[in-house]
Formats: structure tokens, C-alpha cells, sequence
């Protein structure tokens, strides 16, 4: 089975170093970059950042989806972006945020992926938060208005009629932000 046969059977279009090496069973550093930059240089793989190679050109993936890949650990999408989306926040933006239990910030596309700190106990509590198709968490519209409040109590919300806020205040104590 060729190399890249078995990438694309993998199920994963954004894929590690390590997991490729994992997939094509190459132990040795050399043969695999070697091998990777043959592949980039072909056009069979993309690489999007150090260590991060797809399958699929960058303008073919969902933004979100590699976002998520390049923030090590538990994220999930949320805050601004949700709400943009969601119609409670007018201003447009080419940020990104995400929630993680480390900060970071980094340029992708034309983009800022904006990762902003939560404590564990708050992060790894799921209401409100599910998976879309491609697996990708994100807050409901209230989970992103209780973490933007968490972060910014005073925040001022363009639409807040859009906002359900016994459920934002339901969500409020069922993480812990309220005691």
C-alpha cells in the first residue's frame, strides 16, 4: 500500500510528525523528514506549520478544524467567535478563540488564533459544549456568553435580547463561575 494510501485511510486530513511516523511505521528521524519533504515538495502533502502536515491543501480544510489541531491539549471553540456567528456580537474579527487550559496566541491564513487560559475545572466541564461533524468542540451560544463573562464580567453585548440568560445563569453555576 503506498505511503499516502494509508494517510488518507486514517480517517485524519491534519496530521503530526509523530503521526505519521506512527502510520507509516518509520523509526528513523532522517527517512522520515526526508520523506516528508519529498512528499511537500510533490504536492501529495501540505505542510501547514512545523509538524503539522494535511492531506488536503490548506484552503480545502476547515480553518476551525486545523486551529483546533495546532492548540495542544483540550480546546474547544468559543466566546467572540461563537457569538459573531451567533449574532449577539456585531463587530467582525479575524481571531479565532479558543478555550485551553494554556495561552497562546498564533497567525493562521489571515487569521489570530487567540487561545485563552481557563482554569481546569472550568475547562473540562461540558455543558454546553459538543462536537460538530468534523469533531471539533464549541460552546453553545450561552456556554460562550458565561465564558466571556468569566473573562470579562463587564462585557457589553450588542444583541443581548439574542441571549437566553436563565440559561446563561443556569450554565454560570453548573460550571462553578458562580458559587
Amino acid at each position: 500500500m503506498y505511503r499516502i494510501t494509508k494517510l488518507i485511510s486514517s480517517g485524519r486530513d491534519i496530521l503530526t510528525t509523530q503521526d505519521i511516523a506512527l502510520i507509516w511505521q518509520i523509526n528513523n528521524p532522517n527517512t522520515l523528514y526526508t520523506t516528508l519533504k519529498r512528499y511537500t515538495q510533490k504536492g501529495i502533502l501540505f505542510r501547514i506549520r512545523k509538524g503539522v502536515y494535511s492531506v488536503k491543501p490548506l484552503d480545502k480544510l476547515s480553518l476551525f478544524e486545523v486551529a483546533s489541531t495546532l492548540i495542544k491539549g483540550y480546546n474547544y471553540l468559543s466566546c467572540k467567535t461563537v457569538l459573531q456567528k451567533e449574532g449577539i456580537i456585531f463587530q467582525t474579527s479575524n481571531q479565532l478563540t479558543f478555550i485551553s487550559n494554556k495561552r497562546s496566541q498564533f497567525p493562521l491564513d489571515n487569521y489570530i488564533i487567540n487561545v485563552r487560559q481557563m482554569k481546569d475545572e472550568f475547562l473540562f466541564n461540558t455543558t454546553g459544549i459538543s462536537r460538530n461533524k468534523n469533531s471539533l468542540l464549541i460552546a453553545d451560544k450561552e456556554r460562550a456568553v458565561a465564558d466571556l463573562l468569566y473573562f470579562n464580567k463587564n462585557y457589553y453585548f450588542d444583541n443581548p435580547k439574542g441571549i437566553n440568560w436563565k440559561k446563561v445563569k443556569s450554565y454560570q453555576k453548573l460550571i462553578g463561575y458562580q458559587k
